[in-house]
Formats: C-alpha cells, structure tokens, sequence
C-alpha cells in the first residue's frame, strides 16, 4: 500500500519520533507516491499553507490546493 510504502520511507529518514527533515525528502524516492502526496510548508507559529497537492489528490478534490493555507475554507461541492 502507497502509505506504508511512505511510512517506511519516513521512517527510515528520521531519528527518534521527529518529523523527517527536508533536506532528507526526495521525491525521486516515490515516484509511485508522489502523485497522492501533500506537503505543507509551516509559516508562523500554527500556520500552514500546501506547498505540494499532488495529480491524484486534485483528481480526486477537484481542487489543486497548493499555495492554498490550510485555514482555508474548504470549496463547496
């Protein structure tokens, strides 16, 4: 499954229980995952905003939420 492929890819790059750094991030890595992947980029104290919403995600949102903030309203459908 593509989040297990993610999850062991995760884990493999980080020590302890702290996020995996950015620099250790290569999208080369998952190139089967990459198109269901979001990042968010952190910005301020709380806020966060999409610096990724990959193909997949806008397909299946029928929204690309990238530059978007996560506070964002969400679209109505």
């Amino acid at each position: 499954h593509l989040v297990r492929v993610f999850v062991n890819y995760r884990v493999s790059r980080s020590e302890d229980d702290s996020p995996m750094p950015r620099s250790a991030f290569s999208p080369a890595d998952l190139p089967l995952v990459i198109p269901w992947l979001m990042i968010l980029d952190r910005f301020g104290d709380s806020d966060y905003e999409y610096r990724l919403c990959g193909t997949d995600c806008v397909e299946l949102f029928g929204i690309d939420y990238t530059k978007c903030e996560l506070s964002d309203p969400l679209p109505e459908g």
